[in-house]
């Protein structure tokens, strides 16, 4: 419980995703910047959320070696 109040907190955008890409967690942050509830952006896949071209290979990179892109 901890950690999710340190990661509710931070004044930067944090999705956090499961192994099929879909959103299982997102901070405050990220949803005033997306402009969306949190019900929009749960279970939501990754790619369609963001619209953002690559953004799924540059995750499942990043999750593979656990360094940044």
């Amino acid at each position: 419980r901890y950690y999710q109040e340190i990661v509710a907190n931070l004044p930067v955008s944090v999705l956090i995703v499961g192994a099929d890409q879909r959103v299982v967690s997102s901070n405050r942050q990220f949803r005033i910047r997306a402009g969306r509830k949190n019900d929009e952006v749960l279970g939501q896949d990754l790619g369609a959320l963001l619209g953002v071209p690559g953004a799924v290979e540059a995750a499942k990179q990043v999750s593979a070696t656990a360094l940044p892109v």
